[in-house]
């Protein structure tokens, strides 16, 4: 399961398909709350398979569907949980609703993450363990954009981008990135700041702009480097 949930992170919307000869109850029970616990832009099936004969003919498989998610519960859920937004929540959801709007109507070929009433939206670069964020703060008063290196070589990724490439990205971006090798978490960070007021609606078409075209360029430069990204060749981080 461990494997499965690796592959999908990074990725806005996935069905994950997991087959095995036999499932234990336990892992039956893990997939349920997995359906349960995710949106429904991720869907988890846990398919058993047998091999069946019939007359004279070659033995063929056969699925049997162990786990699957509760489309009707999750529309329950979704219908229940959108008339309950907080005001803040409610705001978040139309800023990101009116983010993908924009980049859409300017004729983005980015794909559209799905709008949530939080304080980010996750763009796909096409490898697991880097994403593009977009962030919006009413408390700090700004909203940004940042490239997101995660996962277990996270560091050595990480150092690989800033060795190879950080003299060249201000220019290519252009724009100032600030490169956040961040040794005590779980991410690391190449980021961008907008100082404005993300709840104020007559700023959101500047804002959006500013956003759009930061992740627009994000997306350009990195995502090639990115899906190339070697590191089997790479010195040994310094010790910090």
């Amino acid at each position: 399961m461990g494997q499965l949930l690796t592959y999908a992170a990074g990725l806005d919307a996935v069905t994950i398909v997991w087959v095995a000869q036999r499932f234990t109850e336990e892992h039956r029970a893990a997939l349920d709350w997995l359906n349960e616990k995710t949106d429904e832009d991720v869907n988890f099936f846990g398919l058993e398979i047998e091999l069946w004969k019939i007359g004279g003919s070659e033995k063929a498989p056969k699925f049997n569907i162990v786990s699957k998610p509760n489309d009707w519960t999750r529309t329950v859920k979704t219908t229940a949980a959108k008339t309950e937004l907080t005001p803040t929540k409610k705001q978040l959801l139309d800023y990101w609703t009116g983010l993908t709007e924009f980049m859409q109507n300017n004729g983005s070929h980015i794909r559209m993450p799905k709008p949530a009433p939080k304080h980010w939206l996750i763009f796909s670069v096409g490898r697991n363990n880097f994403q593009i964020y977009t962030r919006a703060s009413n408390q700090k008063q700004e909203i940004g954009v940042y490239l997101r290196v995660s996962g277990p070589n996270r560091l050595e990724y990480f150092h690989a981008l800033e060795k190879q490439y950080r003299q060249e990205a201000d220019q290519a971006v252009g724009m100032t990135l600030d490169w956040r090798r961040l040794l005590e978490g779980k991410e690391s960070h190449i980021e961008l700041y907008y100082k404005c007021d993300p709840f104020d609606k007559s700023d959101w078409p500047n804002q959006f702009q500013w956003l759009s075209n930061a992740v627009e360029k994000l997306h350009a430069y990195f995502s090639p480097i990115i899906k190339q990204l070697d590191i089997s060749e790479l010195d040994e981080i310094e010790q910090e």
